[in-house]
């Protein structure tokens, strides 16, 4: 019942919301929430971590754009 991600796409049973919170999402939503119960997937320091990543992808995109607006970047 539990989610290997040797075997299985976590991709179909999981989904991620704005905050990094993981829910049981379409046709394995049944073994995606039971996974993610058991795995602890929504544990603060999984969602602190979560939260650090997206905010240094944003950061980057952010960057990224203005540089371009700026004539900084050409690509």
């Amino acid at each position: 019942m539990l989610l290997n991600p040797e075997v299985d796409h976590p991709e179909n049973c999981l989904i991620f919301d704005t905050l990094g919170s993981i829910s049981g999402y379409r046709h394995g939503m049944d073994r995606g929430e039971i996974s993610k119960d058991i795995y602890r997937l929504n544990s603060d320091e999984l969602l602190i971590c979560r939260k650090k990543v997206w905010n240094e992808i944003k950061n980057d995109i952010n960057e990224n754009v203005d540089g371009h607006l700026a004539n900084i970047l050409d690509e």
